[in-house]
C-alpha cells in the first residue's frame, strides 16, 4: 500500500500527539495566578540516597475554581494519580512536567468568603544532582 506524503504527515503528526499527551509538556503558570503574601517555601523533604538537596518552591493563589485549574494543567502536564481524599473535603491533584516542575494543585471547602475561597498552585521545580 502506497501512504504517499501527506500521509506519512498525517501518521507522524498521530505519532507526535500521542507522545505528548503521554508525557507531559512545558510548564506554564495559570493564568491570572498570583505569588501567595507572605510567600511560602514548600515542605519537600531532601532525598537522602541520592543526596539531593530539598526541592524549593513557589505558592500562588487564584480565585478560579479547582475544577478550572485542573483541567488547564491536564492539558498540558503528565496528572500524578492520587488515592481519594482523606475525608477532610480539601480537593488536590498533581502534576509534572518535562521542565521538571511539580504542581501541586489544592481548594479547601468553601466557607462562603470569596476572598478566602482560593485555589493554592504549589509549583516546585527539582533540584538537579552536579
Amino acid at each position: 500500500m502506497a501512504w504517499g506524503r501527506s500521509g506519512k504527515k498525517a501518521v507522524a503528526a498521530l505519532v507526535l500527539a500521542s507522545a505528548m499527551a503521554a508525557y507531559g509538556g512545558a510548564f506554564k503558570l495559570y493564568p491570572g495566578a498570583q505569588v501567595s503574601t507572605p510567600p511560602v517555601t514548600p515542605t519537600v523533604p531532601a532525598n537522602t540516597k541520592t543526596k539531593a538537596e530539598p526541592a524549593k518552591g513557589i505558592l500562588y493563589s487564584t480565585t478560579a475554581d479547582f475544577a478550572r485549574v485542573a483541567y488547564f494543567y491536564r492539558a498540558i502536564g503528565s496528572e500524578r494519580k492520587m488515592p481519594d481524599g482523606n475525608g477532610d473535603g480539601n480537593a488536590r491533584a498533581t502534576f509534572t512536567f518535562d521542565t521538571g516542575e511539580t504542581v501541586l494543585i489544592r481548594h479547601a471547602p468553601s466557607n462562603g468568603d470569596p476572598e478566602l475561597d482560593l485555589t493554592f498552585i504549589e509549583v516546585v521545580k527539582a533540584k538537579k544532582l552536579p
